[in-house]
């Protein structure tokens, strides 16, 4: 007698969702930067006095990379490519991305501890990063 399989008890891949973006390139380097935790230093080092509503000031910090990454040359610009761009989000570990108003706003708010503690962050990133590829 033959077995049959019920439909209802058959396991489930676990299958990426495939989302269009012309970033694809980014893409991949964003899924090795988040597995990496490359922007962790960043997260726990840089203090930027400013409330968390929806992203962390260090959040903001990352979607100002991605612009620059994406090509964007002024903050405004990441409304038009870094917002729209649901893949390239992904791939860095978001779902959405914080408007550029409330980004630039955090950029005002940063002092000068800010930066040298950003300085900091990026001195331990080139550290561990370096220490990873060894």
């Amino acid at each position: 007698m033959a077995k049959r399989s019920i439909a209802g008890k058959r396991k489930k891949h676990n299958r990426k969702k495939w989302i269009p973006t012309p970033q694809a390139p980014l893409c991949a380097l964003g899924e090795v930067l988040r597995v990496r935790e490359v922007f962790q230093p960043l997260h726990d080092l840089v203090n930027i006095p400013q409330k968390t509503v929806v992203y962390r000031p260090t959040d903001k910090l990352v979607f100002v990379v991605l612009g620059m990454l994406s090509g964007a040359e002024t903050v405004s610009e990441i409304q038009s490519k870094v917002r729209p761009d649901r893949g390239l989000l992904s791939a860095f570990g978001y779902d959405r991305c914080a408007d550029a108003s409330v980004i630039q706003q955090t950029l005002d708010a940063s002092t000068e501890a800010t930066v040298a503690s950003l300085e900091v962050a990026l001195a331990e990133v080139r550290l561990k990063q370096g220490q990873m590829s060894q």
